[in-house]
């Protein structure tokens, strides 16, 4: 019998109860199993159902453990006799009211608990989209029409520097992470800095074109002649010159003229002084956008956040991100909601932990640490056993819903302040040659923990590396892989049927093929179709 390597990782996190877990999983470690068996273990201790919190990534994954935790009890049930057998009936019987549910459900659940507190209308709409509703449509409109009012000035150089289409972007960006202040540069431009820098490419222009024997006659002189003057015009109003010169789109010629026209090298001087001030032009002038910028999205955070609020609230609408932040602010602003609250839940746990944002930490972590500390959701550690997170973060790619890998690890060392840090390194779903190339191929990765196979080996080779050569046929990489394929079923090649348990001719879809890039993939297909390969 092939021995489960992290038997020990998995028997703590399923049964030390009175601790609070956070399991790093790999791909196929069954880490979903082992929530569901640390869940049903809660209920056989004689936790009530209802004190118990499985949150998850979607709606299927809710359903799958809801249905997993029954078969585990109708299980328990079949072996249990006496006061065990009543308690796994009572378990058994009053399991439905388990919150197994999506993030989003769980917060619409908390901020329906304590409506009042959180200003929840029974009849909220909940809507899919940021910008779907008409009221945030109307919120942007106003804000534009008000930030000209508020920032003249400003909103003249906005309409210079910035599409429609771009402030639209940027309100969108900013409502999705309502949650978080905008980063703008507070502390004052050092333009004597630049101005120095100036000065220096000023003289060597000036030194160059003086060495000019022909000026009036000279297209490379000629066609920066504008450039040198502005240059000087510049240098006279000393450090507050930098900004005309900066904002100004002259940025000198390089081509044209004689080198019989200018002195030994100057007319190289010359051009290489141009391309100097291109350099410290292109260094320089998104400062002076920086004021802008700041004023924008700070006006944008103050005027238009609030305003779509308001909006919302008044028509009775949420998109999904509000209801973590609404969950989150009235987690973190109302102490007696937040004691109410967390006093329902003796067990949260988590799974899929890798696809959460900041968010949905700051909800979970505030409700399961002690009700009366204070702080950020990182500030203290969740109490002894009442939170549960599991998850992959070699598979944190949801990356445009916020989710990172450095949030995983801040988790992670949250619980284990007062918890257990446990990794499951057994992999049930791969055969051994998978895994041997996974472990060959990401060995180098910083982090990296090579996964354990369960499965016996299979018959075929699971990874081939098709290295084309081109050797006197000429075979390249498609037509190689081509009769190997061929080779295959001509040969009689078996694999292991998932739902039967038995060994059966391949068949095609049981081949995948990966290709370094996405250029080579139609040749392929006609190539594989020619041989009779569907693809």
């Amino acid at each position: 019998m092939t021995r489960i390597v992290d038997a020990a990782q998995r028997q703590t996190a399923t049964t030390d109860l009175g601790s609070s877990v956070a399991l790093s999983a790999g791909a196929g470690a069954g880490k979903t199993s082992v929530l569901v068996e640390r869940v049903a273990n809660l209920l056989l201790s004689g936790v009530e159902p209802q004190r118990i919190a499985a949150i998850t990534f979607t709606e299927k994954a809710a359903t799958e453990i809801a249905e997993r935790v029954r078969d585990r009890l109708e299980a328990a049930l079949r072996e249990a006799t006496g006061v065990a057998r009543e308690r796994v009936e009572h378990a058994l019987s009053a399991y439905p009211r388990i919150a197994i549910s999506t993030v989003h459900a769980f917060c619409r659940d908390l901020l329906h608990a304590e409506a009042l507190a959180s200003e929840w209308a029974p009849s909220t709409e909940i809507l899919g989209e940021s910008l779907a509703p008409s009221s945030v449509t109307a919120a942007y409109r106003r804000w534009r029409k008000g930030f000209a009012r508020r920032h003249p000035a400003e909103a003249v150089a906005l309409r210079r520097h910035a599409t429609e289409a771009a402030l639209e972007a940027a309100a969108l960006h900013m409502l999705e992470n309502r949650d978080l202040r905008p980063r703008v540069r507070t502390e004052p431009i050092d333009w004597a800095v630049a101005f120095d820098a100036f000065v220096a490419i000023q003289d060597r222009v000036v030194a160059a074109g003086l060495l000019c024997t022909a000026p009036d006659t000279c297209k490379l002189f000629t066609k920066n002649q504008a450039l040198c003057d502005s240059l000087a015009a510049a240098r006279a109003n000393g450090p507050d010159g930098c900004g005309a010169v900066l904002a100004a789109s002259d940025l000198g010629n390089l081509s044209g003229g004689r080198g019989a026209d200018w002195t030994g090298d100057a007319k190289k001087d010359f051009v290489d002084a141009i391309k100097a001030y291109r350099a410290w032009h292109a260094a320089w002038s998104p400062l002076l956008l920086e004021p802008l910028h700041a004023v924008v999205f700070t006006d944008m955070a103050d005027e238009f956040l609030p305003d779509v609020s308001a909006s919302k609230l008044l028509a009775n609408q949420v998109d999904f991100q509000d209801l973590l932040v609404r969950a989150a602010d009235l987690l973190t602003d109302d102490a007696d909601a937040r004691a109410r609250l967390s006093a329902r839940f003796d067990a949260v746990l988590v799974d899929e932990v890798q696809d959460t944002d900041p968010v949905q930490s700051h909800v979970v972590t505030l409700l399961t640490r002690a009700v009366a500390l204070v702080g950020d959701w990182d500030a203290h550690p969740p109490e002894p056993g009442r939170l549960f997170i599991v998850g992959d973060p070699k598979q944190s790619i949801y990356r445009f819903r916020r989710a990172d890998v450095a949030q995983w690890a801040a988790l992670d060392a949250l619980v284990a302040q007062n918890g257990r840090s446990l990794a499951l390194s057994q992999n049930f779903r791969s055969v051994p040659g998978v895994l041997d190339w996974v472990n060959h191929t990401f060995a180098q990765l910083p982090g990296f923990a090579p996964l354990a196979p369960f499965r016996t080996p299979a018959e075929l080779a699971p990874v081939v590396v098709v290295d084309g050569f081109e050797g006197a046929e000429g075979i390249g990489e498609v037509e190689a892989t081509v009769r190997y394929l061929c080779h295959l079923r001509a040969s009689g090649a078996r694999v292991h049927d998932k739902a039967t348990g038995a060994m059966r001719p391949l068949r095609w879809r049981d081949v995948m093929i990966l290709v370094l890039s996405w250029s080579p993939a139609e040749g392929f297909q006609d190539r594989l179709l020619a041989a009779g390969i569907p693809a």
